[in-house]
Formats: C-alpha cells, sequence, structure tokens
C-alpha cells in the first residue's frame, strides 16, 4: 500500500505551530544569568567565577555569623498574569558550616510581597544547603497569590560560620495550576464524641438564630486568632477562658487553614493531630462554658479544591455538634456574584453530605464586606431540609461605607454574622488602605466604635470583634494580661457587658 503524503503551508503551520508555541511558553519570564560581569558588583563575598566554560555567581562566608546576600526583583506581568511559577536553578554547596542555629546555613529564599511591599506569605521557595554537594538542579513550582505585585529573589548565606554557595543559573517561568504539586491527603477524622456539656443546638429561623425551644439566641463575641498563623497557637485557651469568663462573650471565632489542618506547614510532622486536638480543645472548653465556636476556613479570594477537602474531614469531625458552627470561607473577593454563588453552594454541598447539618455562615464579597447579591435573592444558597440554615457574613472596618446598601438591606431576610469589625489604632498599620478611602478618623478620639456598635446592637447582628490578640490589629488587647486598647477593646468589653451604644450608620 502506498501513501502520498502532501507537503503545503497548512501542513507545515500544523507540524511547527506546536513547536513554535512550545518554545515560547518554556520561555523564562525572568533570568539570573552570569555571564556578564558588569551585572555584579564583585565584593569580598560576593564575586563571579567559572566552572569550566560555566560562569557562576559565589556567595562567601568570609566571617562567621554575617549575611551574604543578593537581591532581585521580578514584577509580575499585569497581562496574561500566570496562577503559577516555576523556579529552576543550578546550585551547590562548598563546605557550608552552619552558625549557631541549624537554619544559619545556604539558603535560595523567593517570597512575594504586595503593592504596599509587604511579605505574602507562606514563602514560596526556602531551599536550604549544607556541606559539600555537587551541582543540583532545583525545580519547584509554586502558586502566585492574588495581591501580589512582585516576587523577590534571594540567595543567602544566612549566617553561616564558613562556606559558600555558588549558583550557575536561575529561571523563572509562567506555569498553570494543574502544574502544581499536589498536596498529601488529609488523613481521615474520626467524628468527635458527644459533649457532656455543650449550648443549645441552634436554627435559623427568619432572619434569626434560635435554640430548639424557638427562643432567639444572640450571638456576641471575639475572633481569637493565631490558629490561622501558626499550628501551635498563641494563648489560645488562655485566651478562651478570659473571653468568655471576663468579657462575657458566648461566642468565639476560631480562624483555621486547610494546610495546618492536614498537617502541611512547614514544621508539621504529625499530619496535623496535633492542630485538630488543639481545635477539639477550644470546642470543648467554649461549649463547656456554654459558648458556641464559629470555625472559621480562614482563606481569601475564591474557594479551591482543596477548601472542600478541608471542609468534608471538618465537618465529618464536628457534624452536628450543637455548639460548632461552620463559616465557610473568610474573605472572597475579585470575583462575581456567580462565581461566588456556585463555589459557595459547593463547599455547602461537602458539608451537608457529610451527613453534618451545624449552622453555616457564609461571607459576601470585596473581603466579605459586600451582601447586595444576598439581598437581591438572586445568589442565595440553597440548604438541603435536614440542614439547620445560613447565616450570611459581613466585614465592617473603617474603610467600609454605606453599611443600609452593602449590608443591612440583607438583614431583613436573613440572620447576619459580622464575623470581624474593628477599629485600628492608626492608619499607618493598614498602609494597603487607600488615602481615599480613610474618611475616618480612628484611634482613641474615633467615635466609630461606638457608631458600628450601637448599629450592631439596634439590629441585633450577631457579631465577633477583630481581634483578641495584641498583636493582630486592629487589636482588642494591648498585652497578654487582657488589658483592653483604648480605641477599640474597651468598647467592645463594654458592649458584651451589656452597655449600649447609639446607632448611627455610615
Amino acid at each position: 500500500m502506498t501513501f502520498h503524503y502532501r507537503f503545503d503551508i497548512f501542513t507545515a503551520i500544523c507540524i511547527f505551530l506546536p513547536l513554535f508555541s512550545h518554545a515560547q511558553e518554556t520561555k523564562p519570564l525572568f533570568t539570573m544569568d552570569f555571564s556578564k560581569q558588569e551585572d555584579w558588583k564583585p565584593s569580598e563575598t560576593v564575586r563571579l567565577q567559572k566552572d569550566g566554560d560555566t560562569p557562576f555567581l559565589r556567595l562567601q562566608a568570609v566571617e562567621p555569623d554575617k549575611h551574604v546576600m543578593v537581591y532581585r526583583r521580578f514584577y509580575l506581568p499585569t497581562t496574561n498574569r500566570p496562577a503559577a511559577l516555576r523556579l529552576t536553578a543550578r546550585i551547590r554547596a562548598v563546605a557550608i558550616e552552619h552558625g549557631r542555629q541549624n537554619w544559619n546555613n545556604g539558603h535560595l529564599i523567593l517570597k512575594f510581597k504586595d503593592n504596599g511591599d509587604k511579605e505574602i506569605k507562606p514563602v514560596a521557595v526556602d531551599s536550604q544547603f549544607n556541606g559539600t554537594t555537587d551541582w543540583q538542579n532545583i525545580d519547584k513550582v509554586f502558586k502566585v497569590p492574588a495581591n501580589a505585585s512582585y516576587l523577590e529573589i534571594m540567595p543567602y548565606l544566612l549566617q553561616a560560620k564558613s562556606g559558600s554557595m555558588d549558583i550557575a543559573r536561575l529561571d523563572i517561568f509562567a506555569a498553570t495550576k494543574d502544574n502544581l504539586p499536589k498536596p498529601p491527603p488529609i488523613v481521615a477524622s474520626s467524628k468527635m464524641p458527644s459533649l457532656d456539656k455543650a449550648p443549645s443546638p441552634l436554627h435559623v429561623n427568619g432572619n434569626r438564630l434560635v435554640d430548639d425551644n424557638g427562643q432567639e439566641v444572640w450571638l456576641q463575641g471575639v475572633c481569637i486568632d493565631s490558629l490561622q498563623w501558626t499550628a501551635g497557637g498563641e494563648h489560645i485557651l488562655q485566651s478562651l477562658q478570659v473571653a468568655i469568663e471576663q468579657w462575657h462573650a458566648n461566642v468565639v471565632r476560631l480562624p483555621v487553614t486547610d494546610e495546618f489542618w492536614g498537617g502541611r506547614g512547614k514544621w508539621q510532622s504529625d499530619k496535623g493531630l496535633r492542630y485538630r486536638n488543639l481545635v477539639d480543645s477550644v470546642i470543648r472548653e467554649a461549649n463547656s462554658r456554654g459558648a458556641y465556636v464559629v470555625l472559621d476556613l480562614h482563606r481569601f479570594k475564591s474557594p479551591q479544591e482543596e477548601h472542600a477537602e478541608f471542609w468534608h474531614d471538618a465537618a465529618t469531625r464536628y457534624a452536628n455538634q450543637p455548639g460548632v458552627i461552620f463559616e465557610l470561607f473568610n474573605e472572597p473577593h475579585s470575583i462575581g456574584w456567580a462565581e461566588w454563588k456556585t463555589a459557595m453552594q459547593k463547599l455547602l454541598d461537602t458539608v451537608r453530605q457529610t451527613g453534618a447539618n451545624n449552622v453555616a455562615i457564609v461571607g459576601g464579597l470585596d473581603w466579605g464586606f459586600d451582601l447586595t447579591g444576598v439581598a437581591s435573592g438572586e445568589y442565595v444558597l440553597q440548604d438541603t431540609a435536614a440542614g439547620r440554615g445560613i447565616v450570611y457574613s459581613s466585614h465592617i472596618y473603617p474603610w467600609k461605607f454605606q453599611w443600609d446598601k452593602y449590608v443591612l438591606a440583607a438583614a431583613g431576610k436573613h440572620p447576619l454574622f459580622i464575623g470581624e469589625v474593628g477599629n485600628p489604632r492608626r492608619w499607618e498599620d493598614f498602609s494597603f488602605i487607600e488615602e481615599s478611602a480613610r474618611k475616618e478618623k480612628v484611634g482613641v478620639e474615633s467615635v466609630w466604635p461606638k457608631d458600628v456598635i450601637g448599629v450592631i446592637q439596634a439590629n441585633r447582628l450577631n457579631w465577633t470583634a477583630f481581634s483578641f490578640h495584641p498583636k493582630c490589629a486592629p487589636q482588642l488587647l494591648e498585652d497578654w494580661n487582657y488589658t483592653p486598647t483604648p480605641f477599640w477593646g474597651v468598647h467592645v468589653k463594654e458592649a458584651l457587658g451589656g452597655k449600649i451604644f447609639d446607632a448611627k450608620t455610615h
């Protein structure tokens, strides 16, 4: 049998265009090239050398315990922004002896930062080097955060005692979400045993939360932070006791992350066991004192597959515990209402499929503030017949305005939860807020705290003030003696103690 093959321009395009496209896709977005002496200022600790025909940059620890570093910035493209980046580098260690701490050695560190030069955690890459090695090929893919402006690239001898670190080449490529490494699966939880002491089960009735006797339950409390940034927590159980017994909170909001829950944090080696047990302890201690716990998945922008995985496990663990409420996602933003509804409905469905009928909290758009799509009725979620209902959440800060339109318009139809609300000490602590949004006076002279608490009270909105931690702004606490801050904490403590404020909307 004879095959006739006609090679024409169309055939050529079909053959070579994919090759050309692939070549375009694999072109680096950024390169650290060590072939040009003029690009690098030589010094005693940083200089260009050659290994045969291969030029490389050497970082040399000339004195013990000193910092030796080179620094470059890669600004992310404003159009065709990649969902992920891929780092490839060729590095070797030469007689690196660590300094006073085990991490005082060679590092290749990549950090994302936002427009305000604030670091976005977690660190994208931190590869470490010790002793003497042959040339190593580094190849890592990492996610680009939504609010990232640029990537810091730092080859670094971090107070090493001696030795050198050599870099032959470093490239940054565009990558897709499909290229990201798949996290290890969460070790499945077993259901938490029923507690001897627990507050009354809640369900939604109209625009209120009620217990099984039909009596309204008005949730008022604080947000106890730290489990969103450290797997060990900071003064969590002590703060819980003070919040309930001294500040008279009947609810605490507990931010957690899927990363720590699954044991995927940098320093976790127990697959999340201690973290989940600590959350159990918070629930047990709060519920035994008659207070509810809002389990807040403290993530931003839009729910992803890993967030559904988290809720499948967490909902299984706390299914139908009467003192546990599920806040499905902290602060959605930079998406439309249609995408919001699809993503949030998926998280809710994931929870209900486990058999967990706990009350669910769902935050609005614009970093949790905007509930207009809910107020219109067009984007409300659908609960199951067995579900105990949906509460919609808003976050209110002094740079958010028109509360009537964006928040209170939904309060006539649905119970609302103001999951975060707070008055900063000073605007300088919130440099990411544009000057045009700084219309309110903040600090001790501000009337804003009394106004917002008054509106919350007048509408009987459920709420947890942010933040019951002395270093997480806007702080309710001055210190770990639980001294209330004069610009925010004193007002919240008074309100939780029963003081009524005048209602003024903004």
